[in-house]
């Protein structure tokens, strides 16, 4: 993890603040789009190789998206779960974003 964890301090000395971007009108409150996060964060995991994927995978029964942040050159990952209950598909889609 030595090879990960050196690029995620390196990450964090190139910090940017993130803006908020869009209002929610239901709430009056202003939120970060996922747009601004991605396109904020992505050059510099790119600059530095840092990949952070998702997927959703089912393991006995239960539904999950699974988060990953990977150093492709080393190997190394740090994953974490976050379970999907449900099955009406606008509440599970909900879940998943």
């Amino acid at each position: 993890m030595k090879n990960l964890y050196a690029k995620i301090a390196l990450y964090h000395s190139k910090w940017v603040k993130l803006e908020k971007d869009k209002q929610n009108p239901y709430f009056k409150s202003m939120y970060m789009s996922l747009d601004n996060i991605v396109n904020t964060i992505t050059p510099i995991f790119n600059e530095i190789w840092l990949v952070l994927y998702h997927t959703v995978d089912i393991d006995e029964w239960i539904k999950y998206v699974n988060s990953v942040l990977a150093d492709p050159e080393s190997g190394e990952k740090i994953e974490s779960y976050f379970p999907i209950y449900g099955t009406d598909p606008q509440k599970v889609g909900s879940a998943i974003t």
